[in-house]
């Protein structure tokens, strides 16, 4: 002990000065005076038993909330080899425990409170374990064994001693000691106590003389009263105030990515990643930090700070570090529980330098080491952070350093060795814990294996060392620039998984490689519709004669030909014409309402649109003329049917793909001939498309989606089939035209097919040979509904936006995938993926970042948007010929086989039905109604698979129906939110932004089906009624009430749709189905279109019988139908 006042300042660390100078500033005295003024720890003579200290009683709810459970064991190993003196060593131990009275503690619920009571006398035994009649070899790991299974027995806390010695022989002249202690009677500085002791008695005991070592000054229960009373008043508010204005606005979640799902309830179970600093690395890190008066615990947390913010991408970060809490002079030497924990919370700015950062970290420790008497337990109960049964509270990293020891281990006749143990428990999520030694530092991380797979935390540690190893070579750099990798993982990531160049044709030109194909299979059925088709012969001549026809009406050299039609032969020809003319397709979708097709027109200027007669005026005014390809083929037909001179090249455009913008401007994507056709010639090649094949076409004509439906096939000598208009809506009839026509191959997005892969019958489509999910997230319930519903067929996930040429990665699922995420795959033939951070930096393997797309299949960008071009496609600079990257927006991260997971958007687009949904796009619409203030629109998914818009809005409230018919002619029908709510005001997030995870989940208005409620007038009506009430989760459905308004979508509309015509078996349009949004409506449809007068009336009548007849009944009314009685 250190007498002397200034040698006793001069010995502190910064973090112990930056406390003393506090106090003394507060109380107007210099340092040294403050230390011979402080008021001394008085003792509390022989009371007992005692209260416990604050954070104590945090310890011992936790432990009685799982008492079997050892989450709370601390144990510490030396290896000791030379001659040892086991009675003196046993002897040296009680000593400890007989100076100590934490060491004699127990602790009981006295009158509805939890105390300690000290034991006046208690000798610990040691238990001794022999392992020398074990073979030489094999005493290693026994002792490993023995330890690991030691340390993990629970302690009762009512029950002495809560420390126990054990001594385990593994040869004649070495033994391993192993000391476990329940935490709540011991810390870290206890374990230095503990050691330095037992080297002061073992010497004096071993030489027959007493210990010199003085008593302690007081004991642990003396501290515990002395805080009770301490920490009231100003000083408690003082802290207070002082750590909520420190952590005002702090986000009390870590944000790391891990291996396998958080579970719901803490398990506590811990393993560790060893890490060896050689001395001079260590030395020239604690230099730098030196010069910037930092310690070292400062500099190597500013590392750990910097490597959580490249894993995690968080600038607010929160670090918790165990504080020894042993401030005043009789605390030295006190074994017991004086550690809390203390939050530092550093902002880390991307572009500062390690120098800055460390900077930062110093000033932030030295501030929160100043504020430390709080106890962590007090200050979770003034903060009241959100409890969160997964996760500790306000912090789940942790950062421990321990400096070098004040004495070295030294026993006589004894070479000694700290033993590092694997963890059995992790209280967070990553711990960092360093300990000085005489050759540098030496550590582990400590993790959740329930979260992390070893291997992950292998990755992390050795990036830690990979950014303290550039940081000695170069203190100046960025905190973005600080390199992760070591140069096999750069070329794993940057290269190997990116290993996908393939040979192309010399000319990537669609209609070429079509003309090709029709050559080589000129009598195989290339499109069809039912009962007509065309062939390749067939296609190709009539596409001649259109693009003749087409560049005697001016097209040319990528003019922009609309397409305003729907699934049919003609759209099929319109395709191959336009592309044979030298112009590019722009796909107008006819269900669009006419203000976004204005908009398109408008940023478009079509040269030419072709439409087919039904259409004909429908599309609003935008000085192209029109052209029906049904009505005028008679004029068309009159064209030569000889190919003609196209100007296009590889690099010309073949069609532009509109899709929806956040400012309620649609974008046009402009693709070029070379990436569509590297996207279709990998599907042909991956999927094996033949002439045999047959792809069925029922997307959307405007859904990008569609492009790989019309042209792969068409590559490959096989058929596309189409889908009738309105099919696409009718479960039932997919089903049978897929038998009918013997699909092979088709594209269906997720929410459909979660409806399609449930009705009756998909089983039998057994010449599916692949299932194209696109356009949406896949779930694992949908991909284990499939393979048991549909096992004759490949399930694939395909990834891609429309600014890279349809998809980019796929992924074939195998039948025994049990993956608990579905992966997006790997990128297809000549794309390249990268997922890296906003300063395009490369992000871990594991770690999410945004997906940036490069490669042929990288569009050339906006139409009429160079602003927008600039900021979502940037420069490749992995590759040497450059090339571009398009940013899409999407977070994802590689998992350790190199496949891509999914995870989210970064912006608020989303994808309802497979249509892209900038929802900023309907919220500018909702803000057009004179009614509405403000709007925010979010997806949600409150019942699984069933996405839908929701509106939430502040202004005058007016009724869904009235917002719904508004926004009709504004935007395409898979845009209109289902459900509008209106709030006095949104939820915002601590830094001040809408928080869209707050908003309320939206309820039916009572009012919607109160107002003009109209019962059911007959059994058909209940029965319907019945229908739509199970559809939609309602108490009560009135006849007259409006489908949508009750919050039914597409989806909805397409299981009601499915439950009719199978319930009833009444042939009616699909059309007509989906276009009645009322039950009156329904039942007079289904009247219309009954085969026989009264049948639907009279199957309704059967069920509602049938629900009300026991089971013995209906078998006496069967029995009655089959002898001819009933």
């Amino acid at each position: 002990m250190k007498n002397n006042l200034s040698d006793r300042l001069a010995a502190l660390t910064p973090e112990q000065r930056a406390i003393f100078e506090k106090r003394a500033k507060a109380k107007n005295l210099a340092a040294e005076k403050l230390m011979l003024k402080q008021d001394r720890i008085p003792k509390r003579g022989h009371k007992n038993p005692s209260p416990l200290a604050i954070d104590q009683e945090r310890l011992w709810f936790f432990h009685m909330m799982n008492p079997d459970e050892p989450t709370y064991n601390v144990y510490g190993a030396i290896n000791m080899k030379g001659t040892l003196n086991v009675e003196v060593f046993e002897h040296s131990f009680n000593e400890i425990v007989r100076r100590h009275e934490a060491w004699r503690t127990t602790f009981e619920m006295l009158e509805g409170q939890p105390m300690q009571l000290v034991h006046d006398e208690l000798i610990v035994p040691m238990e001794l374990l022999d392992l020398t009649d074990l073979p030489h070899d094999e005493r290693e790991e026994a002792a490993k064994q023995a330890m690991s299974e030691v340390i993990q027995i629970p302690f009762d806390l009512e029950v002495p001693p809560l420390v126990r010695t054990n001594l385990i022989r593994k040869h004649e002249d070495e033994w391993l000691f192993v000391l476990t202690v329940h935490h709540i009677v011991t810390d870290r500085v206890t374990f230095s106590i503990f050691f330095h002791e037992m080297m002061a008695h073992y010497k004096a005991f071993l030489n027959g003389q007493p210990s010199v070592l003085p008593e302690p000054q007081i004991s642990y229960a003396d501290f515990s009263e002395w805080q009770r009373k301490y920490l009231t008043g100003d000083v408690k508010d003082n802290l207070v105030n002082y750590w909520k204005k420190t952590l005002d606005g702090s986000d009390f979640v870590l944000n790391i990515p891990t291996d396998f799902p958080r579970p719901a309830i803490q398990d506590f179970k811990g393993a560790r990643v060893f890490l060896d600093i050689p001395m001079e690395t260590a030395n020239r890190l604690k230099e730098i930090g030196k010069k910037e008066g930092a310690s070292a615990f400062m500099t190597l947390l500013a590392v750990y700070y910097a490597l959580l913010y490249r894993y995690t991408g968080q600038e607010d970060l929160l670090v918790g570090t165990p504080f020894a809490n042993r401030n005043r002079g009789e605390m030295e030497g006190v074994i017991g529980y004086f550690l809390t924990s203390v939050v530092l919370r550093a902002q880390v700015e991307p572009n500062m330098t390690f120098k800055e950062l460390l900077r930062r970290v110093k000033d932030v420790s030295l501030e929160a080491y100043a504020n430390n008497d709080i106890p962590f337990g007090l200050l979770l109960d003034e903060l009241k952070p959100p409890r969160d049964g997964s996760r500790n509270p306000i912090f789940q990293a942790c950062f421990v350093y321990v400096d070098v020891m004040e004495d070295k281990l030294e026993l006589p006749h004894l070479e000694l060795k700290y033993e590092l143990t694997d963890a059995e428990t992790a209280k967070y999520d990553l711990t960092i814990g360093l300990m000085e030694v005489e050759d540098g530092i030496t550590g582990f991380f400590e993790y959740a294996p329930a979260m992390f797979r070893k291997e992950t935390i292998e990755q992390i540690t050795s990036h830690w060392m990979n950014m303290i190893d550039a940081v000695i070579e170069n203190p100046e750099l960025k905190v973005s620039e600080m390199p992760l990798f070591s140069a096999d993982e750069a070329q794993k990531v940057l290269r190997d998984w990116n290993n996908t160049d393939r040979p192309r044709p010399e000319r990537s030109i669609m209609h070429e490689l079509f003309e090709a194909q029709a050559l080589k299979t000129p009598d195989n059925k290339a499109v069809i519709l039912g009962d007509e088709y065309l062939t390749y012969r067939e296609l190709n001549e009539r596409a001649n004669r259109l693009a003749n026809f087409l560049q005697a009406r001016g097209v040319g050299h990528e003019s922009l030909v609309g397409i305003y039609m729907g699934r049919t032969l003609e759209m099929m020809v319109a395709m191959i014409g336009i592309l044979k003319a030298g112009g590019a397709q722009v796909m107008l979708e006819p269900s669009y309402p006419q203000d976004r097709l204005a908009k398109m027109l408008e940023d478009a200027k079509l040269t030419v649109v072709l439409t087919q007669e039904t259409l004909l005026g429908r599309l609003p005014e935008n000085g192209a003329p029109e052209f029906a390809l049904d009505r005028d083929w008679a004029i068309v037909g009159e064209e030569s049917a000889t190919k003609p001179e196209s100007p296009a090249e590889e690099t010309s455009l073949a069609y532009v793909m509109y899709t929806s913008g956040s400012t309620g401007r649609p974008k046009g994507v402009m693709i070029e001939h070379r990436s569509v056709v590297n996207t279709m010639l990998h599907l042909v090649e991956r999927f094996e498309l033949t002439g045999e094949d047959r792809m069925f076409f029922k997307s959307l004509v405007g859904f990008d989606g569609t492009v790989l439906e019309y042209f792969s096939p068409l590559l490959a000598g096989a058929a596309v089939v189409l889908c009738e208009e309105g099919g696409h809506h009718d479960t039932h009839y997919l089903i049978r035209e897929m038998i009918k026509q013997g699909a092979t191959i088709t594209q269906v997005i997720p929410s459909v097919m979660n409806l399609l892969v449930d009705t009756p019958g998909i089983e039998n489509v057994t010449t599916l040979k692949y299932l194209l999910l696109g356009g949406e997230a896949v779930s694992t319930s949908l991909r284990d509904r499939i393979h048991q519903r549909m096992p004759h067929t490949n399930l694939v996930n395909i990834y891609g936006p429309s600014e890279t040429s349809v998809f980019s990665t796929d992924y074939i699922f195998e039948r025994t995938d049990k993956r608990t995420s579905v992966p997006i795959g790997y990128p297809i033939a000549n794309i390249k993926t990268y997922v890296l951070d906003k300063h395009l930096n490369p992000v871990p393997v594991g770690s999410y970042g945004e997906l940036h797309i490069g490669g042929v299949g990288v569009t050339r960008g906006y139409l009429n948007r160079p602003e927008l071009n600039e900021e979502r496609f940037v420069q490749n600079p992995f590759v040497k010929d450059g090339g571009r990257l398009y940013k899409t927006g999407d977070i994802v991260r590689w998992l350790p086989d190199g496949t891509l997971e999914y995870q989210g958007r970064i912006d608020n687009q989303v994808k309802i039905s497979g249509v892209r949904i900038e929802t900023g796009e309907v919220e500018t619409a909702l803000l057009k109604h004179p009614s509405i203030q403000q709007s925010a629109v979010v997806v949600r998914e409150d019942v699984p698979g069933l996405k839908r818009l929701v509106a939430y809005l502040i202004g005058d409230v007016t009724s869904s129906s009235e917002l719904r018919e508004f926004l009709k002619t504004r935007l395409p029908d898979a845009m209109i939110p289902t459900a509008y709510l209106f709030v006095d005001h949104f939820p915002l997030s601590p830094n001040g932004k809408l928080d869209r995870k707050a908003l309320p989940q939206p309820q039916v208005d009572e009012a919607v089906y109160e107002r003009d409620y109209v019962a059911p007038q007959n059994d058909l009506e209940d029965l319907l009624a019945g229908i739509w009430r199970e559809i939609l989760g309602l108490p009560k459905v009135g006849t007259k009430s409006n489908f949508f308004e009750l919050g039914g979508q597409s989806l909805h509309a397409m299981q009601m749709i499915g439950r009719v015509r199978e319930l009833f078996q009444i042939e009616v349009p699909v059309t007509k189905l989906f276009s009645v949004t009322t039950i009156g409506g329904l039942a007079e449809l289904l009247c219309e279109y009954e085969q026989k007068p009264g049948q639907a009336e009279a199957i309704a009548r059967l069920r509602k019988r049938l629900a009300n007849m026991s089971d013995d009944e209906k078998r006496a009314m069967l029995e009655a139908k089959k002898t001819g009685r009933g």
